[in-house]
């Protein structure tokens, strides 16, 4: 029984995550296993250290300092599972799953005045039938919406500025799970399929000016996850997650014309595997320790996104206030691997940054009602 109370107790604790490549969160479906009806409300705030030296054209080497490029951002996350009986179950979800806040100063060398900026509104609506063999399977659609905008020199033509459409696209989930609730077992498996924009494309160079179609894909993914009992009032924590970033790129008509290749574009797909253990240390206080590894999503990285392997330490908690109540707080450090940045222009590659030292401090908090 002990085990069981633990299980309850730490789904909904805050997960902070600045991943591979655009990821910013790991687009958990657990709070469709949330116990009841319960609303839940969460906000983070992330202070990333991204700084480097960037190639200087009149030396030569990369003695130009970047300064931190990456911006520091809050992202918010609200959801509602509602139990309609024994087997039925309705959750909604809204969170920012991607995005990117880049800006180099005047004096980063060939890389100053280069700027990005992105954000994906995520809304999911599951739909959960649990069997009477402890096995749940659910599914339901996804909708996104995107606003960003890039800044970026190109030879010949100078700055490049892209205003990216803001349609929404449509996507779906679909999973499975099974638990065992006498050890506190829970295995489930999540596919959220790729979204696909389509709109029109603001882009100027200089004097150029044109609207054109463009095609984007936001990569599809699939998340293994695992939960047991170990002990009394202890839990294990594992998991995969898979992101299919080799098929994503976002290449301007006018810019892939000028500079003969993409804007973004990612080499190899990037797997998240994480451990943990959760304690339920008193009857009112629950903490977790989760330590998560980032393969990254290649060696050939944007100046545009410069951060990519990645290793990363999660402290949360979680405090019943009442029997409806609880609220949460986490913290997250990121430490990331040393990293060279690649442009790509005119049918040629070349180094144009090197980044040392890189990581990210993140803290949160939520608050959970249930009845």
């Amino acid at each position: 029984m002990k085990r069981k109370v633990v299980a309850a107790l730490l789904i909904g604790s805050p997960i902070l995550v600045q991943a591979a490549a655009l990821e910013r969160t790991p687009q958990s479906t657990d709070f469709i296993f949330d116990k009841g009806n319960r609303v839940e409300a969460g906000i983070s705030f992330v202070r990333p250290d991204i700084s480097g030296k960037a190639l200087n054209p009149q030396t030569g080497k990369f003695d130009a300092d970047t300064g931190s490029v990456a911006n520091n951002f809050n992202a918010y996350a609200l959801q509602g599972k509602f139990q309609l009986n024994d087997a039925l179950s309705l959750g909604l979800k809204y969170e920012q799953p991607f995005g990117i806040d880049v800006a180099y100063g005047d004096k980063a060398g060939v890389s100053a005045g280069l700027r990005a900026k992105a954000t994906v509104h995520n809304l999911t609506a599951l739909a959960a039938y649990k069997t009477p063999a402890n096995i749940t399977v659910f599914g339901g659609p996804a909708y996104q919406r995107l606003d960003g905008h890039a800044q970026v020199n190109v030879p010949v033509f100078g700055t490049y500025k892209l205003e990216l459409p803001t349609d929404g696209a449509w996507g779906y989930v679909a999973g499975a799970a099974y638990e065992k609730p006498e050890i506190a077992l829970r295995a489930s498996l999540t596919y959220r399929s790729q979204i696909k924009y389509k709109g029109a494309a603001r882009e100027s160079a200089g004097p150029l000016n044109s609207t054109n179609p463009i095609e984007l894909k936001i990569p599809r993914s699939v998340n293994v996850n695992l939960q047991t009992g170990i002990a009394p009032k202890t839990l294990l924590l594992a998991g995969v997650r898979w992101t299919d970033w080799s098929n994503f790129k976002i290449s301007p008509k006018a810019f892939g014309t000028v500079a003969k290749s993409d804007l973004v574009t990612y080499e190899k797909d990037s797997f998240q595997y994480s451990l943990g253990v959760g304690r339920q240390l008193t009857d009112k206080l629950t903490g977790v320790v989760i330590g998560t590894y980032d393969t990254g999503a290649g060696s050939v990285i944007s100046p545009l996104g410069p951060t990519n392997r990645s290793y990363t330490l999660q402290l949360l908690g979680k405090y019943q206030v009442n029997d409806n109540v609880d609220i949460g707080l986490g913290a997250q450090y990121k430490r990331y691997k040393d990293q060279e940045t690649t442009s790509k222009a005119m049918g040629r590659s070349t180094v144009v940054g090197r980044f040392d030292g890189m990581n990210v401090w993140g803290v949160g908090a939520r608050v959970g009602v249930k009845w």
